[in-house]
């Protein structure tokens, strides 16, 4: 099975919150299949007494926010919210935080990484020396699996530090013929890629179709790490987004089409 070629680019988007179909110009239109799929864990007893307890918050994800928040705000922890520094890792993560009503003291700018904010909080008005010194307990709420960089790069500063897991990525558990008739329905010759867990997802679901031409669609991604990520695992078009935002990922598909249409 192989994709038609076409006046337009379909381009595949399997991230979690990924909308049925969204169009970005008249030729180019984002289709949503989610690869992968977030499922809330259920915060311990242990967990809220290390919330509770820290005095600064970091939030790595969007879906921290939304299955961390969700269980704490069962708790009377909410009531104290307001007196812990709270931190965003990226721009959705903050307006997640913010439709809670919490109040987001630093939020890690692009490229929206835990190395992104490790350089912030280097730079926050409030340090004395490498971070600032309100920080002295804190907890990472993130997922399941995670990285341990932020962790290691906090604790190297002498902060106590626990990670405080509320959910985990698994994969979409879609059959062949689902995703062949997704590709073939749409026309799918391009894709989008969000992380690394989401581009393993992907590729599984793709290999296992047989449809192995999707190592020569144009793939957008919205740092270079994914695109190393992505290279090891074979892609031959990658195109690296000019930060890591999703209006600078749609920004470069919409400027690289018109480029290609314009050849």
């Amino acid at each position: 099975m192989t994709t038609k070629p076409t006046a337009s680019l379909n381009v595949w988007s399997p991230r979690p919150s990924a909308k049925v179909a969204h169009k970005l110009s008249d030729t180019v239109t984002l289709y949503g299949l989610p690869a992968i799929l977030i499922k809330p864990i259920p915060l311990s007893q242990a967990a809220l007494q290390r919330i509770n307890e820290s005095d600064t918050l970091i939030f790595t994800s969007q879906y921290a926010a939304t299955h961390g928040l969700s269980q704490i705000k069962q708790t009377d922890i909410e009531l104290l919210l307001g007196q812990k520094t709270v931190i965003a890792i990226g721009e959705a993560t903050r307006q997640a935080l913010v439709r809670h009503g919490i109040s987001v003291t630093l939020t890690a700018p692009s490229p929206f990484s835990s190395e992104s904010l490790i350089d912030a909080l280097k730079k926050h008005p409030k340090t004395t020396h490498t971070m600032p010194h309100t920080m002295h307990t804190i907890a990472v709420i993130g997922g399941e699996n995670g990285r341990r960089y932020l962790q290691d790069a906090l604790q190297s500063e002498k902060k106590t530090v626990t990670k405080v897991v509320c959910y985990k990525r698994q994969k979409n558990p879609l059959s062949t013929e689902v995703m062949v008739e997704f590709i073939e329905k749409y026309g799918i010759n391009a894709m989008l890629v969000t992380s690394c867990d989401i581009a393993d997802a992907a590729v599984a679901h793709l290999h296992a179709t047989g449809e192995y031409s999707y190592q020569d669609w144009p793939t957008f991604v919205l740092s270079e790490r994914i695109a190393t990520h992505l290279t090891a695992l074979g892609f031959n078009h990658i195109i690296t987004a000019t930060n890591a935002s999703q209006q600078a990922l749609n920004e470069t598909i919409l400027v690289w089409w018109k480029h290609r249409i314009s050849e």
